[in-house]
């Protein structure tokens, strides 16, 4: 269900550049894994997947987090996701 949701399956097609929990690093030495990076020409797309019960705030700081890293490499444009797999709600971190 979760790769053929129609919000979310243009990010499981093969020919897309993807990794799937790449460590990446901060300045201060902090390692990240987010579960899903998508690299596109114009786009860097982060999905991290959740179970339970919705807790966008405390999420939304790890998310943050990865962005900042993210564009701290380089990558100009990110965008990021939240997929809570239980219901399959997706929340983007703005």
């Amino acid at each position: 269900n979760l790769i053929n949701h129609p919000a979310l399956k243009g990010y499981f097609v093969i020919e897309k550049n993807y990794k799937i929990e790449n460590e990446i690093a901060t300045f201060s030495g902090e390692v990240f894994r987010p579960d899903r990076i998508i690299l596109e020409e114009n786009l860097t797309t982060i999905i991290d997947y959740k179970t339970g019960k919705e807790n966008n705030k405390k999420y939304f700081k790890q998310l943050l987090k990865y962005q900042e890293a993210m564009v701290n490499m380089g990558y100009s444009k990110v965008k990021s996701l939240l997929v809570y797999i239980d219901d399959l709600t997706i929340v983007e971190l703005k």
